[in-house]
C-alpha cells in the first residue's frame, strides 16, 4: 500500500462516513419535517401523519432501489418485497415512537402515565432524539392549575402544557441538570433542526421547555380567542366607569331633598305617631273642659246660697219687733 493510496483513503474515510451518517439520519428527517410541515400548514393530525409516513417510505423505497443496483441485483429484491420492507420500517417506528416509551427517559411513573395524552408529532419527536441521545429525562408533560399552585407559580392559561383543543398536550419539559452544557446544546438544536419550539427556563427548575408550534388555523383561533376577551374586558371596564359616574350623579342630585331619605315603612311610623298625638290632645282637651264646667256651677251655688243667707239675716229682726 503506497503512500498516495493511503492519503486517498484517509481523505475519502470521513467523507464516506458523513455520508452514512447522512444516509441514516435522512430518513427521520423527512418524517419529522414532513410532519410539522404539514402540521403547522393547517393539516389535522391523522393527514399530517399520513403525509410525514409517506415521504419516509419514499425515501427508504429509493435506498432500496438504489442498494440493489450498486451491489448488481446480488439480492435478489422484487418490487413487492420492496415495498413491504419499506412500509414495515416505517410503520413498525411510527407505532413504536408513538405507543412505546422507555423507563430509563421519564422522572418517574405519574410522568410516564401522561405519555398517552401527549400529541403524537411530538411523541415521535422525543423518541427520535432519545435515538441519538439515550440519556435524554421528560421531568413533565401535562399539567393543572394545582400543579402551579404546589409549585407557587402564577398559572398561565394559555400554557400548552394543559389539554389543547384536539385534547393533547403540546409541551414537554426536559432535565438539564446532570447534563453538560455541549449536551443540552445538541439536544436544543436537534429539536430545533426537527422544527420544535425551544425555550430554557431558568424559574422554578433549570429544564429543557420543549413545544409543539401550534398550525395557523389553531393560532389565528388562539388569536381571535384573545382578541374577544380583552374587547370583553375593555367593555366591562367601560360599564362600570359609566356606572360609577351615574351613582355619583344622583347623591349629588338627591343631596338636598330629604322626602326620599325616610323609607316608606318609617314614613307610616311617623303618619300613625302623629295621628296618636292629635288624638291624645283633643282627648285632654275634652277633659280639661269636663273638669271646668262643674267648678262654675258650685260658684254659682255658692254665691246664691250666700245671697239668701243675708236676706234672711235682714228679714229675722223686723219679726222680732
Amino acid at each position: 500500500m503506497t503512500l498516495n493510496s493511503f492519503a486517498k483513503w484517509l481523505l475519502t474515510l470521513p467523507i464516506l462516513l458523513v455520508g452514512l451518517a447522512m444516509l441514516i439520519v435522512l430518513p427521520f428527517i423527512v418524517l419529522m419535517k414532513g410532519l410539522l410541515m404539514s402540521y403547522e400548514y393547517g393539516l389535522s393530525t391523522a393527514a399530517s401523519l399520513g403525509i410525514g409516513t409517506l415521504a419516509t417510505f419514499i425515501v427508504l423505497l429509493v435506498y432500496l432501489q438504489v442498494i440493489d443496483r450498486v451491489m448488481r441485483r446480488r439480492f435478489i429484491f422484487t418490487l413487492k418485497a420492496k415495498l413491504i420492507v419499506s412500509s414495515a420500517i416505517v410503520f413498525s417506528f411510527v407505532l413504536y415512537a408513538m405507543f412505546v416509551l422507555n423507563a430509563a427517559n421519564v422522572k418517574n411513573r405519574t410522568v410516564a402515565g401522561e405519555y398517552a395524552d401527549l400529541h403524537p408529532i411530538l411523541r415521535i419527536g422525543i423518541s427520535t432524539c432519545t435515538l441519538l441521545d439515550p440519556g435524554l429525562v421528560i421531568t413533565d408533560m401535562s399539567r393543572s392549575i394545582k400543579d402551579y399552585k404546589k409549585m407557587r407559580v402564577r398559572a398561565y392559561r394559555r400554557s400548552l402544557h394543559f389539554a389543547q383543543k384536539d385534547g393533547f398536550v403540546h409541551a414537554v419539559d426536559l432535565r438539564t441538570k446532570r447534563r453538560s452544557k455541549y449536551r443540552n446544546w445538541v439536544t436544543q438544536t436537534l429539536f430545533k433542526l426537527m422544527g420544535f419550539g425551544t425555550i430554557r427556563h431558568v424559574g422554578s427548575a433549570d429544564h429543557l421547555h420543549v413545544e409543539l408550534i401550534l398550525s395557523k388555523k389553531a393560532a389565528k383561533a388562539q388569536n381571535r380567542i384573545a382578541r374577544s376577551r380583552l374587547a370583553k374586558k375593555r367593555k366591562k371596564t367601560k360599564r362600570k366607569k359609566v356606572s360609577k359616574k351615574r351613582s355619583v350623579a344622583k347623591v349629588i342630585i338627591h343631596k338636598p331633598i330629604k322626602k326620599n331619605t325616610v323609607p316608606s315603612a318609617s314614613r307610616k311610623a311617623v303618619g300613625n305617631t302623629a295621628v296618636n298625638k292629635l288624638n291624645t290632645s283633643e282627648k285632654s282637651a275634652q277633659t280639661m273642659k269636663a273638669n271646668t264646667r262643674p267648678k262654675k256651677k258650685i260658684e254659682s251655688n255658692r254665691k246664691s246660697q250666700t245671697s239668701i243667707s243675708t236676706i234672711s239675716s235682714s228679714s229675722s229682726p223686723a219679726t222680732d219687733k
